[in-house]
């Protein structure tokens, strides 16, 4: 085990066939029968799909694209009627950012959704049926884009797509991603710290020597959701500091609040030295689905 943070329970992984290495990130949580922010490498030999690590969220990630500038609000609140005629955003942390820019001239939407409300909700049976569920799950967030884009009138730009449940076949093993991301260095990535602070864009630089090539898509809960919610006073600052559209109800904000989450120090301080800082882009608009 490859521990970044400041705990990790052995005994979860005791026995678990084929297992060679886990990576844990310092943001990495314990939640249901794996760990959130980890990657795990497993010996190809006779390998069966394990389905229990990334659950049903195979192929939830972050999408990237550019607009030209638009009214926040009027753009948040055209999203959000669109969004709320169905599930399809996804339930939990799932949202849409509508984002200032490195200019003036250019916003930036982010979308984080797994698309499952979209497609086959099955759990996957093997490591082909993950792979291509990661894939519709992509191409979900860009079609979703698209439809986007005609209800504010703004062509989207499609930027990047960061899947961050996933299952690849890399250097002779099966490696699960749970909560974190593929990079390389010089490449492009986000991270997200909550709906309220600025989203960090990085590259990585050319002494990046993580294991499994793996950073986290985000910097993780400070605890569950049953356990940690704001109270309905510090929602209501916290949509004075960021647009968040009126049909989405404070009482669906409480476990989404600024305060649930870790902020950028807790990944910053330990890879400080290999993240390069590109810029941040400021959150003007939060919005979620609420069924």
């Amino acid at each position: 085990i490859i521990n970044y943070g400041d705990f990790y329970d052995i005994g979860r992984f005791q026995g678990v066939p084929g297992l060679e290495s886990v990576v844990l990130f310092p943001n990495a949580e314990f939640n249901r029968d794996f760990v959130n922010s980890s990657v795990l490498s497993f010996d190809s030999k006779d390998h069966e799909y394990r389905s229990e690590i990334l659950g049903n969220d195979v192929g939830c990630g972050i999408t990237c694209f550019a607009i030209q500038p638009i009214n926040v609000e009027y753009a948040a609140d055209k999203i959000s009627d669109f969004i709320s005629q169905s599930s399809i955003l996804g339930r939990g942390n799932h949202f849409i950012d509508v984002c200032g820019g490195f200019s003036d001239s250019h916003y930036f939407i982010l979308i984080h959704s797994d698309g499952k409300a979209a497609f086959d909700l099955d759990l996957p049976e093997s490591v082909d049926e993950a792979q291509r569920r990661v894939v519709q799950a992509s191409n979900f967030r860009i079609d979703l884009a698209q439809k986007i884009g005609q209800v504010i009138d703004r062509n989207m730009e499609w930027v990047e797509d960061w899947p961050h449940n996933r299952v690849d076949f890399e250097d002779g093993k099966f490696v699960y991603r749970k909560g974190a991301i593929k990079v390389k260095p010089k490449g492009l990535y986000v991270l997200p710290a909550n709906a309220e602070a600025p989203v960090l864009f990085y590259s990585l630089s050319d002494s990046f020597d993580i294991p499994t090539n793996s950073m986290p898509h985000g910097t993780g809960r400070k605890a569950p959701r049953s356990l940690l919610k704001a109270t309905d006073e510090e929602v209501q600052e916290f949509r004075k500091e960021v647009y968040v559209p009126e049909i989405i109800p404070s009482s669906s904000l409480r476990g989404e609040h600024p305060l649930c989450y870790n902020d950028f120090d807790i990944i910053l301080n330990k890879f400080f030295n290999q993240i390069v800082p590109i810029g941040e882009l400021p959150v003007l608009a939060y919005i979620k689905s609420f069924r």
